[in-house]
């Protein structure tokens, strides 16, 4: 297998045009590393079988998460922890935790996921969600 270029993440982050885009830029061993740009609120969603790491390289992003639970349902009644995320910020959320992330004035963040993990997502599931939010 041939050894992969390196990757700048602070290239990589301004060059994102797209957001939600999940296109892992790199893999090891069982994981992959996407770099993404978020901007808006993303819904409430929960990887089973894998912990996710949010990097943030630049912006802010507001993560919501439902501990204990892989409740997704909009309107649930499951406590949620709220965490500001910073430029420089590791958070891991473990898996099978329902969770969401929003940023309102955008942000690139470097995800780390177990292989597959993001498949789930279908194209027009990638949009934030409609609907206000107090971040």
């Amino acid at each position: 297998m041939p050894i992969a270029a390196p990757i700048n993440l602070g290239d990589e982050a301004t060059s994102q045009l797209k957001i939600w885009s999940t296109e892992p830029h790199a893999s090891f061993n069982d994981q992959e590393l996407t770099i993404m740009r978020l901007e808006g609120q993303f819904y409430w969603h929960v990887h089973p079988d894998s912990d996710e790491m949010f990097l943030i390289i630049d912006g802010d992003v507001f993560v919501e998460t439902r501990e204990g639970s892989t409740d997704i349902a909009q309107e649930s009644n499951v406590p949620t922890a709220s965490r500001w995320l910073r430029k420089g910020d590791v958070f891991v959320v473990p898996k099978g935790t329902a969770h969401r992330s929003a940023s309102p004035k955008g942000a690139s963040v470097m995800f780390g996921l177990k292989k597959g993990a993001l498949l789930f997502m279908q194209e027009d599931e990638k949009d934030p969600e409609a609907g206000s939010q107090e971040w």
